[in-house]
């Protein structure tokens, strides 16, 4: 299997992700998204094991509304591959415009069924946020980014450490308490209140104001800021809101089916359509730019020196650079063991 490296997208804490071209002598060759560890880091056997684990725990799970994860390989430095999403984060989303309650439900409905399949292959997601839920054009939305992942039988926590993005923490995040499904339950509730109400739920002027404000201060329902919300969704997310966990939405599935009664006691039919037609109307400019730079990155190079049309959003019209194409072999998706935690807050784990 070959890869080819055609331009960077990002920088995380522990690799470079770039878009790439997999291309397969039996297949047409297709966009993937191939994230590729720092050299730095890819010489520490710990770092190593902790990256690798994030393809091995991701590629468990098989379901329409999860990444799907291609390969875990090494060619030099370790490299996790996954597919090509052609949709927006919600992150760029909820600034681009204001979402209907109908659309910012169906959305979290899909994040909901991911979460259960995640659940179920007995992993806790532990970094549910806006910018690793990505919104497709096909109105389906996708849960990204195992970074901080973890199982129920290897919890990767450290007395007096804690991972994950600060403002969508659980508060049993910060306490050094074993974690599982209500995590993200809670997690996929700040977001869905956040989506329901164009504000950040826990907005503060520091990371330490952050943290007290996700652990007291009180939480409105979306109706109280957004008068164009239900009362029938409030229930919904004030449960999944709960500080109590033991009081809280208990699975994420459950969350779905609440939220589809939600939906039907307020007479609103929302599909996949739904989302793909309001997707089209309200950022339909920065669509049809994301088409054409598909287009472009698998068609042959152009001259040297040509700026590269941007792809995501945001990002400034690059140079092409000569490819870089990897061959690899498949590799077992496993490693020998897992990586100690990391002190304080991990906000940009590739």
């Amino acid at each position: 299997m070959q890869y080819q490296l055609t331009r960077r997208l990002g920088r995380g804490g522990m690799a470079d992700v770039f878009l790439a071209i997999r291309r397969n002598p039996r297949g047409r060759p297709e966009l993937v998204v191939l994230k590729k560890m720092f050299p730095e880091l890819a010489a520490d056997p710990a770092f190593v094991a902790m990256f690798l684990e994030e393809g091995r725990l991701a590629s468990r799970v098989r379901h329409a509304n999860v990444v799907r994860i291609l390969d875990t390989l090494c060619d030099g430095e370790p490299c996790v591959a996954m597919e090509y999403l052609s949709g927006e984060t919600l992150s760029y989303l909820v600034d681009a415009a204001r979402l209907p309650f109908p659309i910012a439900a169906r959305i979290a409905m899909d994040a909901a069924s991911g979460l259960q399949a995640v659940h179920d292959c007995d992993i806790v997601h532990r970094d549910v946020s806006p910018r690793n839920l990505l919104t497709c054009y096909d109105g389906t939305t996708r849960l990204l980014d195992f970074g901080i992942a973890t199982t129920s039988a290897d919890p990767d926590t450290l007395p007096g450490t804690f991972r994950g993005t600060l403002a969508y923490m659980a508060p049993e995040q910060t306490q050094g308490v074993p974690m599982d499904a209500r995590t993200d339950v809670f997690q996929l509730g700040v977001v869905l209140h956040e989506l329901l109400t164009g504000r950040r739920l826990f907005a503060a002027t520091s990371d330490h104001t952050t943290y007290m404000a996700a652990l007291h201060q009180p939480i409105p329902a979306p109706s109280a800021l957004a008068p164009a919300v239900p009362p029938e969704l409030d229930g919904c997310v004030m449960r999944a809101l709960e500080r109590n966990r033991d009081r809280r939405t208990p699975t994420a599935a459950r969350m779905r089916v609440e939220l589809e009664d939600a939906l039907a006691r307020t007479d609103t039919e929302t599909a996949h359509a739904h989302v793909a037609a309001w997707l089209a109307a309200a950022i339909e400019p920065r669509i049809v730019e994301r088409r054409v730079a598909e287009r472009y990155a698998l068609s042959d190079p152009p001259p040297p020196g040509k700026p590269v049309p941007p792809l995501i959003a945001g990002e400034k019209p690059a140079r092409r650079t000569t490819p870089q194409t990897i061959t690899v072999t498949d590799q077992p998706a496993a490693v020998a063991s897992r990586a100690g935690g990391l002190d304080g807050i991990d906000r940009t784990m590739a």
